[in-house]
């Protein structure tokens, strides 16, 4: 492939970070049987911080051991070293480190509200406080900085990028009986995740219908794509 074409990545970026949403549909599930269930303040909080956990895990372990996400996998981008060799799991843990500094401060607010009792709206009261508005304000500027960079430079490196010293690439697979196997996988796995999220909207959707409210979900994954 030519060297600028692999570069083009921003597409195939849009739709794995949409799909890697669906592969965390499931763990929405849970979360919200869990909060409608349980009522025992200890449980919530560790269950604040599993949920949590999984959500960073989930990019910094696959990243770091097969260079892409679920959602990479089905859109045929991978993460490399800026050199283009393997990328090592302190560079998985760089990639996403920005979103996992600003998320501690907002999970520990949660804990601690649900251990001290405050049970609904998972430890949130139902205005919206100063440290939620500065969370949210955060994770949009930092997106903003983070599109506006990847769009800048040829070789579509986002400001976690340059902080790992990675670049994404995308890149096609020949004719061979394995590759032909892999394509199969990559199929099926984009209807399953597609299917989840409209699975999901739809669900929500009803559900605020008949509360007449904005559900509150699960939170996304902090995956930097």
């Amino acid at each position: 492939m030519q060297e600028m074409n692999k570069h083009k990545t921003f597409g195939r970026r849009f739709w794995a970070a949409i799909l890697d949403m669906g592969v965390f549909v499931p763990m929405g599930w849970i979360d919200n049987a869990i909060w409608t269930n349980v009522k025992v303040p200890t449980i919530l909080a560790v269950w604040l911080i599993i949920n949590m956990a999984v959500s960073w895990l989930y990019g910094i372990l696959l990243h770091g051991y097969y260079g892409q996400t679920v959602g990479k996998f089905v859109c045929q981008v991978k993460v490399l070293d800026k050199t283009e060799k393997p990328l090592s799991m302190r560079q998985a843990f760089y990639r996403d480190a920005f979103p996992i500094v600003i998320g501690i401060p907002f999970l520990f607010y949660e804990v601690k509200n649900v251990l001290g009792g405050q049970i609904a709206n998972k430890g949130f009261p139902s205005d919206m406080n100063i440290m939620l508005k500065a969370f949210l304000s955060i994770s949009l500027l930092w997106f903003l900085l983070e599109l506006i960079t990847m769009l800048t430079n040829k070789k579509r490196r986002a400001i976690h990028d340059y902080i790992a010293g990675s670049v994404v690439i995308r890149y096609e697979v020949d004719d061979s009986p394995a590759e032909k196997k892999k394509s199969l996988y990559r199929n099926v796995l984009f209807f399953i995740l597609l299917g989840l999220l409209v699975i999901s909207i739809f669900t929500a959707s009803s559900k605020s219908h008949l509360t007449g409210s904005t559900p509150t979900g699960n939170k996304p994954g902090a995956v930097s794509h």
